[in-house]
């Protein structure tokens, strides 16, 4: 298993550990870990336990509110490949706000992964939002995104090369 994304600042390595075993069977080895810029990476090897539904539908795991990339290595590679392509972001979020309290509505909406992405300007960033099909994020871009009082713009590009925004 690829397991990506983990910021060391806001996110304990054993419970991330524990959170895997929890959702998809027993770590049996860490092949790798690596960590840049506070950011670790890791393959790990394990027995998984879960269905085989489970396993190409967990596209990431929910730890303290924060979502880390969880990806089968070497298993189905055509399905793996296909994830990231149905995307949307949320635009102009205030570095004041924590991406953490946008995590209810994204799972509610079917977002299947996200991880926020630094705009350099004016003090923004973005979510990078990914959806299983278009249908999913069809519906997710549907439903108002609101933090507090405001309520904050989805962004996408549509087949035709337009970009729309909600």
């Amino acid at each position: 298993m690829s397991i990506t994304g983990i910021d060391e600042k806001h996110t304990d390595i054993d419970e991330v550990m524990k959170e895997l075993e929890k959702k998809l069977g027993k770590i049996i080895d860490i092949k790798t870990k690596d960590k840049i810029r506070g950011i670790v990476n890791m393959r790990i090897v394990m027995r998984i336990k879960c269905t085989e539904e489970k396993l190409m539908n967990t596209w990431g795991i929910l730890v303290n509110g924060r979502l880390i990339k969880v990806a089968p290595e070497n298993y189905k590679n055509n399905v793996i490949n296909q994830w990231g392509r149905i995307s949307a972001n949320i635009i102009d979020i205030p570095f004041e706000i924590d991406e953490t309290e946008f995590t209810k509505q994204l799972k509610d909406a079917g977002a299947r992964y996200w991880y926020k992405l630094n705009d350099n300007k004016n003090g923004t960033y973005k979510l990078i939002t990914y959806f299983n099909n278009k249908e999913e994020r069809k519906r997710a871009t549907s439903k108002k995104i609101k933090i507090g009082e405001q309520i904050f713009t989805w962004f996408f590009w549509t087949d035709d090369g337009r970009n729309d925004n909600f």
